[in-house]
């Protein structure tokens, strides 16, 4: 009866609120289903081997003044910069700040650090700025060609930002906010924690603004075609419950809100439901005004047009099920939410509109029927729906033609991934993004390891002019910007030295710098270089070049192995 199944609604709304609270948010997964690649496999070996998962954020420091022979390279700048990197390791959050003050040169007697002290005259900051330009290990890395534009590496302490990760990158960007407001410099944030949250804030905030659009898109065109108050309300009640049910669904089972769901999920359902809805409210008008009583011209309904409810959700469940074949994960997880939500919200449809077409709400709902907009207008297109069903045969025809023909365009479309993509024109980490794009070459990064055979050693002349070798065609690589590995440490030694002295004094080298380049105990060296943030489309191309010049590689080093990765390539292959 009607008291079961209000019942069953308060039950399940309940339920929804549950699990509505434990809903979260996050950025998306590149993860894909079956057997991974070879180069998303070598992504993971490196990530563990390499130590480069760590969470990390950059900080683009840059002079904004119009003056175009200004540098940073001046007491006021570096003092300015040496008190930004002593506020930031004063947060727990913070393990390690990575700049040029970490640098040293080599001198004739020794090392010396690579930006002077404090209280140094202009003209060692000069010589600092000559030194800077063409240190292997801070040219294009940590430093622009002009001079003007600084990198910052914030590290963060795994544990200290476990749980908080949002409140450690708004931290760090509170502090770059106050340096810009309070010196000549400006600072920025950005890198691949506060991309990854930001997404994950964008989502949310999309996820409400489109739960919001929906009723009232609902509400607006419910008033514009059935004017009366009951049927506005009942039309634009239900598929909104569907929404909130589906949501609440996906906090049970663990499955989070992301850029690819937040912005469709909440019209989606909510326009699906809604003409169910439509459906059903007209055809109970019109029972109601031919005589027929509330519970009568309910179920009548429930009879006569539920099925087709049914059938049309139950096709457009399958079309989304249809995603689910996907590689990508998040791919695969938005079908199964989709085909969830038009169910759920189907079934809050043709339980509530019924129901309280039954109630007092609803005495007086054929009010007006006959002088709706839909009545007064179906006149209207009696012609054209007569046309088309006397040329059911050749219309039937060309769209079936038309059809295969886009179908076929299909095969033309070329899958892309850009992470500007994902956010607004507004947000300062993609804004920071770009500019880092231009003078660094990006923060995006692609990998070429080298494995080199049992016996020899980074000692062995050929390990070292195969890493070379790789380092020159990443170099050579069109949009592939500052290669850098274990060669730009063994430049530093001096030059007359003899390779095995240049080995032997990699072991002065900081554990953490050496260890991200180079593993001797694993017979493998990581070669890394920048990329834009252009596109898989745009550098698929280029990495199957590098590729082949790797296996070319590979036939000159008997016993080497050439691998290319990096997330660029996983991400770009996922999507």
């Amino acid at each position: 009866g009607r008291g079961l199944l209000a019942a069953f609604l308060v039950v399940v709304t309940l339920a929804a609120y549950w699990g509505n609270q434990q809903l979260g948010h996050d950025a998306g997964s590149i993860a894909r289903r079956g057997r991974p690649t070879a180069a998303e496999r070598t992504y993971d070996e490196i990530k563990a081997e390499f130590d480069t998962s760590a969470d990390n954020c950059y900080l683009l420091v840059d002079l904004p003044a119009a003056n175009s022979d200004a540098h940073l390279f001046t007491p006021t700048a570096i003092a300015a910069i040496r008190k930004l990197v002593v506020t930031l390791e004063t947060q727990a959050s913070v393990a390690d700040i990575i700049w040029l003050d970490q640098v040293v040169s080599l001198i004739a007697d020794g090392v010396q650090p690579l930006l002077p002290p404090a209280g140094a005259s202009v003209e060692e900051f000069a010589e600092a700025r000559r030194r800077a330009s063409v240190h292997p290990l801070v040219a294009g890395q940590l430093l622009s060609t002009g001079e003007r534009e600084m990198l910052l590496v914030v590290l963060f302490d795994p544990v200290a930002v476990a749980g908080r990760r949002h409140e450690a990158v708004d931290e760090v960007a509170a502090i770059a906010r106050q340096t810009s407001d309070t010196t000549p410099l400006r600072v920025r944030i950005t890198g691949n924690t506060p991309l990854t949250i930001e997404a994950g804030r964008i989502a949310a905030r999309e996820n409400d603004r489109y739960m919001m659009i929906g009723p009232i898109l609902a509400f607006v065109m419910a008033a514009w075609l059935f004017r009366g108050a009951a049927a506005v309300v009942i039309v634009s009640m239900a598929p909104l419950l569907g929404v909130y049910w589906t949501t609440g669904a996906m906090g049970l089972w663990g499955e989070k809100i992301n850029p690819l769901n937040a912005a469709t999920l909440p019209v989606l359902t909510m326009m699906i439901g809604f003409t169910d809805a439509i459906h059903l409210m007209i055809f109970i008008r019109r029972q109601r005004h031919h005589g027929q009583g509330q519970l009568d011209a309910a179920k009548s309904a429930i009879a006569r047009v539920g099925l087709a409810c049914f059938l049309t959700s139950i096709t457009t469940a399958v079309g989304f099920l249809s995603l689910t074949i996907a590689e990508a994960v998040i791919v695969q997880r938005f079908g199964w939410v989709c085909a969830l939500g038009v169910c759920l919200t189907f079934l809050a449809v043709i339980v509530l509109v019924p129901l309280l077409s039954t109630t007092w709400i609803a005495r007086r709902i054929d009010r007006g029927y006959g002088r709706d907009i839909v009545h007064r207008n179906l006149h209207r297109f009696e012609f054209f729906i007569d046309a088309v069903i006397r040329r059911a045969t050749p219309l039937s025809a060309i769209g079936i033609a038309l059809t295969i023909a886009l179908a076929a365009s299909v095969f033309w479309l070329k899958p892309d991934s850009r992470l500007i993509d994902d956010f607004p024109a507004t947000s300062e980490p993609a804004q920071t993004l770009v500019d880092v794009d231009r003078h660094f070459g990006g923060i995006l990064t692609i990998n070429a390891t080298v494995d080199w055979p049992e016996g020899d050693t980074l000692a062995t002349p050929e390990v070292i002019d195969a890493l070379a070798e790789v380092d020159a065609i990443l170099g050579g690589a069109r949009d592939v910007r500052y290669p850098i590995s274990v060669l730009n440490l063994l430049e530093l030694a001096p030059p007359d030295a003899s390779l095995a002295t240049r080995v032997a004094l990699l072991n002065f080298a900081p554990p953490e710098l050496l260890r991200s380049m180079v593993r001797p105990d694993l017979r493998r060296a990581l070669v890394t270089a920048r990329v834009q943030d252009k596109g898989y489309a745009y550098y698929q191309p280029i990495y199957a070049d590098i590729r082949a010049q790797l296996d070319e590689l590979a036939a000159r080093y008997p016993g080497f192995q050439f691998r290319l990765t990096g997330r660029p390539l996983v991400r770009g292959r996922v999507f």
